[in-house]
C-alpha cells in the first residue's frame, strides 16, 4: 500500500507502544520489587493464584528495555546491538527452563535472583516459570531478533510469532475472566495472572511498534481494508466476548439453558456480523460511485486536451521574428505589430530543454526538430509549449529561417497531471478492492463457517428434544448462517471481476458446451430444451463468458412456468455499424415485470422471497460488470408471463474472427 494512505494511526500506535514499554519497564520493577521486600500483592492478586516468577518478571524487564530502545526514533547501531543482547538473554533464560522441564534437571537458574518458599501454590518446582512463559519467551526473543528484517508480504516473521503469544495469553486471560480453574499439567507451574496480562501487553506493544509493516500496514490504512479492519477486527473480539460473558452470567443466575444460552449467542452474533456485512457493502457500492465518476472525469480532462490554438511565426537566421500569426497574439498577447523583429528567446523568456545552438544544429542538419519549451506570457504567465520547428529554405537550398509552430500544452499538463491523479486514485480502489476480498475471506468467512458449523450440530443433536420455538430459531440461525456465507461468497466473486484474466479468442460454441456440462444435472432433473446457432469466435476472458451464459442459462431453468418445459434458445448477430457481436439468451419462463427490467441488474437485487426461488440476487449484477469489463452492455426484453430475453454486447477487434 503506498505511504500516502498511511495516517496518524502510525504515529499514535507507535507512541501506544512506548507507552507500554514504559508500563512493561515499571510494573516489571515493582514485580522484583515484590519479591525483594516479600510484598504478596506484587506477587499474586491473591492466596488462590499462582506466582509470577522473579525470572519471569527480570525477563519482562529485558523485553521492556528491548521495545524502549527499538522504538524507530532511537533504532541505530548500538541501541540495535543492545536489543539483540538483551534477546539473546530471555532467549538463554527461556532454553535453559525448557531444558530443565525436559530433561528434569536442576540448572539452578529458577531462584538464582530469589528464593520460593515451600508449598508455593499450583508450582511444579520452586519459583520456576511456567511453560507458556518458557514457549512465550523463546517466541518474543526471536520476535525481537528478526522485527526489522526486510521482508515481502501482508505478515512478517516477527509478528505471526508475537501473534502466537497474544493468542496463548489471551486465551489464559480468558480462563481468569470467566473464573475457569486452570489446573497445572504434569506438575508443571500454571500460569499466572499476572503474568498473562503482562505477556498479552508485551503483544500489543510490539505489534504497536512497526504499524507500517506486513499486516499492521492494512490495518492503519484510510483505504477501505483499513477501515473495514478496523471496525471489525475489534467487533469480532469483544462482542463474543461479552457475549459470552452475559450468557454465562444468564446460566449461572438461572435465567435459561445452556441450549437456550448457545442459540441467543449465535443469534446475536450473526445480527451484528449481518450489519457489519451490509456496511461493508455499501462501503463497495460507494467505490464504485467514486470510480465512475473518476472515469468521467478522465473523459472531461481528454476533452479540454483537444481545446488548443496554436501559436505559428516566422524567425529569420539571427531569430528575429518575421511572421506573427493570430494564435500567436492569443498564446502569447503581443500583437504582430509588437513582436515582429524582436528577438524570440528574449521576447518569450524562452527555456530550452538543452542549449539553442545544439537545437538550431539539429535543424540545419536534419531540417525539423520538436520538444517542449517554457515560455512567458505578456502577463507574466508561464505556459509550455509543444514546439515544432522546420527549417525554410531559399530556392538555391540555403537556409532562410525557422518555422516554429507552438501549442499551448499547459492545460494538456494540467490535465495529465490530473488524469494521473484519477488514474492513481482507480489503482488504489482497485487495491482496497483486493484488501477487503482479503480481509472477508479470511477475517469474516471464518467465524461464519464456525457459525454455520455449530449451528448444523446444534440441529443435528437438538432437533425435536426442544420446544417447537426452539427447533424455529435453530432452523434460523442455520438458514441464516447459510445465506449469509452465500453472501459473502457473491460479494467475493462480484468484487474479483476486476481481475479476470487476458482477454483472448475464445469459441463461443465450446464455451455453451462447457455451460451445459456444468449445468446438467440441472437441465437433466427440469427436462429442459437448450439450443444454440452456431456461434462465433470473440476475444474475451473465457472463463467470464462461461460465467455470464452458466448465469442467465441457470435463471432461465429456474425461473420457469410451472408445468412447463424449459426452453431456451441462444443465438448472436453482428452489428456492423457499431462493430460488435450482440447475444441473446431466450426463454419461455415466468417473465419479468417492465418497471424491474434495470433493477435486476443491481447487486443483491431479488423480484421473489426467497421461500419461492433460491439465490442471493448477485448473478446478474455480476453478468452486468463482466460485460462491462469487455466494453459491451447487458438488458433484458421481457413480457410478464410469457418469457424473456437477455440481451448483452462483446465489441470487436482486430483479434475477433
Amino acid at each position: 500500500m503506498n505511504s500516502n494512505l498511511q495516517n496518524q494511526y502510525v504515529s499514535k500506535l507507535r507512541a501506544f507502544s512506548e507507552i507500554l514499554s514504559i508500563f512493561i519497564i515499571l510494573i516489571s520493577i515493582l514485580f522484583l520489587m515484590g519479591w525483594a521486600f516479600n510484598i504478596e500483592i506484587l506477587k499474586t492478586p491473591g492466596s488462590d493464584f499462582s506466582t509470577i516468577k522473579s525470572n519471569t518478571a527480570f525477563s519482562f524487564l529485558l523485553i521492556g528495555i528491548i521495545i524502549w530502545i527499538l522504538q524507530e526514533k532511537r533504532v541505530n547501531s548500538r541501541n540495535i546491538l543492545i536489543a539483540r543482547i538483551l534477546s539473546l538473554i530471555i532467549l538463554l533464560i527461556g532454553s535453559f527452563t525448557l531444558f530443565e522441564y525436559i530433561s528434569g534437571i536442576n540448572l539452578g537458574i529458577d531462584q538464582i535472583l530469589f528464593m520460593e518458599p515451600h508449598g508455593a501454590f499450583q508450582t511444579g518446582a520452586l519459583n520456576r516459570m511456567s511453560l507458556v512463559a518458557v514457549s512465550s519467551f523463546l517466541l518474543i526473543s526471536i520476535s525481537l531478533l528478526t522485527i526489522d528484517k526486510k521482508e515481502k508480504g501482508n505478515f512478517h516473521i516477527f509478528q505471526l510469532l508475537i501473534i502466537l503469544v497474544g493468542l496463548v495469553s489471551f486465551l489464559i486471560v480468558l480462563g481468569y475472566f470467566y473464573q475457569t480453574t486452570i489446573y497445572p499439567i504434569l506438575n508443571t507451574t500454571a500460569p499466572s495472572l499476572y503474568g498473562s496480562v503482562m505477556l498479552f501487553i508485551i503483544f500489543l506493544a510490539i505489534i504497536a511498534s512497526r504499524p507500517d509493516k506486513g499486516f499492521m500496514k492494512i490495518l492503519t490504512s484510510k483505504g477501505v481494508a483499513g477501515v473495514f479492519a478496523r471496525r471489525i477486527i475489534p467487533s469480532i473480539i469483544i462482542i463474543p466476548l461479552i457475549l459470552g460473558w452475559l450468557r454465562l452470567l444468564g446460566e449461572h443466575m438461572g435465567l435459561y439453558d445452556a441450549e437456550f444460552g448457545t442459540a441467543i449467542t449465535i443469534f446475536f452474533t450473526i445480527l451484528i456480523l449481518a450489519i457489519l456485512v451490509w456496511l461493508s457493502i455499501v462501503s463497495i457500492d460507494n467505490i464504485d460511485v467514486k470510480r465512475f465518476q473518476a472515469e468521467e472525469n478522465i473523459k472531461r480532462q481528454a476533452e479540454l486536451i483537444n481545446l488548443t490554438h496554436d501559436a505559428i511565426f516566422v524567425r529569420n537566421m539571427d531569430d528575429e521574428i518575421t511572421f506573427w500569426n493570430k494564435g500567436s497574439e492569443e498564446t502569447y498577447g503581443w500583437s504582430q505589430e509588437e513582436a515582429l523583429g524582436k528577438v524570440t528567446h528574449k521576447l518569450l523568456h524562452a527555456e530550452y530543454p538543452k542549449p539553442l545552438d545544439e537545437i538550431q544544429e539539429d535543424v540545419l542538419n536534419y531540417g525539423q526538430w520538436d520538444g517542449e519549451l517554457i515560455h512567458k506570457k505578456r502577463n507574466g504567465d508561464i505556459i509550455t509549449v509543444l514546439s515544432r520547428w522546420s527549417l525554410q529554405k531559399y530556392e538555391n537550398g540555403k537556409p532562410l529561417g525557422f518555422l516554429e509552430v507552438n501549442t499551448d500544452i499547459t492545460k494538456r499538463k494540467e490535465a495529465q497531471n490530473k488524469f494521473k491523479e484519477l488514474v492513481d486514485e482507480l489503482r488504489r480502489s482497485n487495491y482496497e478492492l483486493q484488501q477487503f476480498t482479503f480481509i472477508t475471506s479470511h477475517d469474516l468467512q471464518e467465524p461464519l463457517r464456525n457459525i454455520a458449523s455449530f449451528s448444523q450440530l446444534l440441529e443435528r443433536r437438538y432437533k425435536g428434544k426442544l420446544d417447537s420455538s426452539a427447533d424455529e430459531y435453530i432452523d434460523f440461525i442455520v438458514d441464516g448462517a447459510m445465506r449469509m456465507k452465500e453472501m459473502i461468497q457473491g460479494l467475493l466473486e462480484y468484487s474479483l471481476v476486476g481481475k479476470g484474466e487476458n482477454f483472448q479468442p475464445t469459441d463461443v460454441n465450446e464455451t455453451i458446451d462447457i455451460v451445459l456440462s456444468n449445468l446438467k444435472r440441472l437441465i437433466d432433473e427440469n427436462e429442459a430444451e437448450i439450443t444454440h446457432e452456431r456461434l462465433p469466435t470473440v476475444t474475451a476472458d473465457s472463463r467470464q463468458l462461461v460465467q455470464i451464459f452458466q448465469n442467465l442459462i441457470g435463471n432461465a431453468i429456474k425461473f420457469k412456468r410451472p408445468e412447463t418445459q424449459p426452453k431456451i434458445n441462444i443465438s448472436a448477430h453482428l452489428d456492423t455499424k457499431k462493430k460488435e457481436y450482440i447475444f441473446s439468451v431466450s426463454d419461455n419462463g415466468i417473465g419479468i415485470e417492465k418497471q424491474y427490467s434495470t433493477q435486476i441488474f443491481d447487486i443483491f437485487k431479488r423480484l421473489h422471497t426467497i421461500d419461492e426461488y433460491r439465490g442471493i440476487g448477485i448473478g446478474l449484477a455480476i453478468c452486468k460488470r463482466i460485460v462491462e469489463r469487455h466494453g459491451g452492455k447487458i438488458w433484458v426484453k421481457s413480457e410478464y408471463g410469457l418469457g424473456s430475453t437477455f440481451y448483452f454486447t462483446i465489441p470487436i477487434n482486430h483479434l475477433n474472427s
